[in-house]
């Protein structure tokens, strides 16, 4: 089935752009496959939401820089991790999770990696 005849049968709840291109992407390989139910969009979901906040958190954090620079009543200049970069790493580890989960992350192709080239000392 076509992406775009899946995301009419399965269209996203959220309408942002971003969301809905998150929800194209993945949709495609979970919908088609053979133990797909409809608990899958939930998590999809979860996941397509997660990967808005990343991109939201990475704005923020390319404007403004990963640390604070803070200068104390008595002169002295701390830093300090902005908390956008904590919120950011928790996300990012929920996005990990959701994407094992779904089975949709890049994962090693174990018949390339199995493959020994006689000429690869590394192998």
């Amino acid at each position: 089935m076509a992406t775009s005849e899946l995301v009419r049968k399965y269209p996203p709840r959220i309408k942002s752009p971003l969301f809905k291109k998150y929800w194209e992407q993945f949709l495609n390989d979970i919908a088609v496959r053979d133990n797909f139910k409809d608990n899958h969009l939930a998590f999809l979901h979860i996941l397509c939401e997660l990967l808005v906040e990343y991109e939201g958190l990475q704005d923020v954090l390319r404007v403004y820089g990963p640390v604070v620079e803070h200068t104390t009543a008595h002169g002295v200049v701390t830093h300090k991790v902005r908390p956008e970069v904590l919120l950011r790493d928790k996300v990012l580890v929920e996005i990990r999770n959701y994407s094992k989960l779904l089975k949709v992350g890049l994962f090693e192709d174990t018949q390339i990696r199995n493959k020994k080239d006689p000429e690869d000392d590394w192998a």
